[in-house]
């Protein structure tokens, strides 16, 4: 069989656009539906204080969520925020989390923690550390987590802790639904 110029140029080229596509793992969902109790949280590396997440960053995690069949259950702000002050480890924070919400099948702690790290070409560099925690009510000691630290770049000084956090979403989305594929991938 011989082949062309056309035929090998039109061969090379789907190739090349095959090459550029993106892989999906395939996106678990639980075989029903189960209710996710939720807390996601900023802390500050210089003082004790806990602020809720920005709505668009709380959006994702509950978005991201209900694609895989999971239900939020956000716990309100005003009710972990001065706890988890003094309640400074993930596993005291999970302790809290299923005191507060018995009913739920699921718990999901999303901690975020922005740092300013330098100004790089006109640009204030921060990066957030992220730890999210998945585990079911009574078996905390099965919970399952990661961690990741997200660099995000800020063209102004006034944006500071929350426009950050928020301007690493679309990462800690990715990593969430990770971490959910693989935690449901169990099931």
């Amino acid at each position: 069989m011989v082949l062309n110029r056309q035929t090998i140029t039109a061969l090379l080229l789907a190739f090349l656009l095959a090459s550029c596509m993106k892989y999906q793992p395939d996106q678990q969902r639980s075989p029903s539906t189960l209710s996710v109790g939720l807390a996601t949280l900023v802390e500050y590396p210089d003082k004790r204080d806990i602020s809720p997440t920005p709505a668009g960053l709380a959006n994702r995690v509950e978005r991201t969520l209900t694609l895989r069949n999971l239900e939020p259950d956000p716990l309100p702000p005003e009710r972990f925020t001065g706890v988890f002050a003094d309640k400074r480890t993930t596993p005291h924070r999970m302790e809290f989390l299923s005191s507060q919400l018995p009913g739920a099948d699921l718990l999901l702690l999303v901690e975020t923690e922005p740092r300013f790290y330098s100004q790089l070409t006109g640009r204030y560099r921060w990066t957030v550390k992220v730890r999210l925690t998945i585990a079911e009510p009574g078996h905390m000691g099965e919970s399952v987590s990661t961690e990741v630290k997200v660099p995000v770049f800020m063209e102004y000084y006034h944006e500071k802790e929350p426009q950050v956090v928020e301007a690493a979403g679309p990462i800690i989305e990715r990593h969430l639904g990770f971490l959910l594929d693989e935690y449901l991938g169990g099931l």
